[in-house]
């Protein structure tokens, strides 16, 4: 006869292994930042990513690619997978020295973005699925010799 000592274990091990799964299944997001700014998000209306667990995944740079591992999008999301609200700055901090927020996307961990919703005309994000890109951005010009370059 089996204990219910052995019968627990038995089930809790499977159980971490399906967990482990899961996680292994899901998609990693892909941000394309093509902008000269740093981007950060508060997902949820949770913290700052660059103030979260998600570590260097939480900020993506200027002029770069940042895959982000499925395992901490569903960490990030986990009290609303498949409706994961994720408010977009320009910033390192999401705004803490006042940068507006300038997207809202809706992400579901399964099936990826949902919907871009723009809140600045300066930028231009695109994308689908588990992809992303960030465009756009502040117009800089440079006077030279009565000249505007920019």
């Amino acid at each position: 006869m089996i204990s219910k000592k052995t019968l627990f274990l038995g089930l809790l091990t499977i159980s971490l292994n399906s967990v482990g799964v899961a996680h292994a299944a899901l998609s990693s997001l892909d941000v394309t930042n093509n902008t000269s700014q740093y981007s950060t998000v508060i997902i949820n209306n949770g913290m700052c990513s660059s103030n979260s667990a998600l570590g260097k995944a939480g900020v993506t740079d200027p002029k770069s690619h940042n895959p982000i591992p499925g395992f901490i999008l569903w960490i990030a999301c986990h009290a609303a997978p498949s409706n994961c609200k994720a408010d977009v700055y320009m910033s390192k901090n999401c705004g803490a020295a006042g940068d507006p927020k300038v997207a809202t996307i809706i992400f579901d961990i399964s099936t990826g973005i949902k919907s871009i919703t723009m809140h600045s005309n300066d930028y231009l994000f695109t994308g689908g699925g588990f992809s992303i890109t960030l465009d756009g951005g502040p117009t800089t010009f440079v006077q030279n010799n009565n000249y505007m370059m920019w």
